[in-house]
């Protein structure tokens, strides 16, 4: 079973290198590793999608693809708590956690140029820009825009939600209103999930809203 899991990735990714890939093909990308994710008692470990996956995921062109790697992230996250599995395989699964937040959330996905003991440790967490040298940092970060390109107010797959919820984001309680939109009116319950559980502000005011009902 783990062979055929492992074979299916690579395949997974030869297919995205020869045509770009499609949102056809990411979303079933998805649902392959969600049944993976189920399969992780049979196994006795949890087998994760390569980051070369996860990273094309993140770069869809489609909100809804967005969505569905989020909900991935989180499944394995249940996963993970089930079985006891290795810490290099947790450090990856964490760099894929940093990366997402920062890209969608934090409107950050680059790390500062500059090197401080902060700076340097944010960038161990990321995969997204591990080598980068410092002086392509400091002209990424000159270029205006780029630091929220990816993010779900301002990138491509959700710049249509974006506007029809707001010009303009002036504070962080818009953007989570707009998170709320997302999930009540566009179904996007996956985004939802993932950014309620990892980032912590948001998992907060999830517990919360908890409470409150209770």
């Amino acid at each position: 079973l783990r062979a055929i899991i492992q074979w299916t990735d690579k395949l997974i990714v030869k297919t995205f290198l020869i045509t770009g890939g499609n949102e056809t093909l990411r979303i079933a990308a998805c649902d392959f590793f969600v049944a993976a994710a189920s399969m992780s008692t049979l196994l006795d470990d949890v087998a994760t999608p390569s980051p070369a996956i996860i990273y094309r995921l993140l770069l869809s062109q489609t909100a809804l693809a967005i969505d569905r790697v989020c909900q991935l992230l989180v499944v394995y996250k249940n996963a993970f708590q089930i079985q006891n599995v290795g810490l290099d395989r947790v450090a990856i699964y964490n760099c894929f956690i940093w990366d997402f937040c920062s890209v969608l959330w934090r409107c950050s996905p680059l790390p500062f140029s500059h090197s401080t003991t902060e700076n340097n440790m944010a960038r161990e967490r990321s995969i997204l820009f591990t080598d980068l040298p410092q002086q392509s940092l400091k002209g990424l970060h000159e270029i205006e825009g780029v630091a929220s390109s990816l993010s779900l107010t301002d990138s491509a797959a959700f710049m249509g939600y974006a506007r029809l919820f707001s010009s303009k984001f002036v504070n962080g309680k818009e953007k989570v209103k707009y998170l709320d939109t997302l999930k009540s009116e566009h179904a996007m319950k996956g985004l939802y999930n993932f950014l309620a559980t990892f980032v912590h502000s948001l998992a907060e005011r999830k517990k919360r809203k908890s409470l409150k009902k209770t």
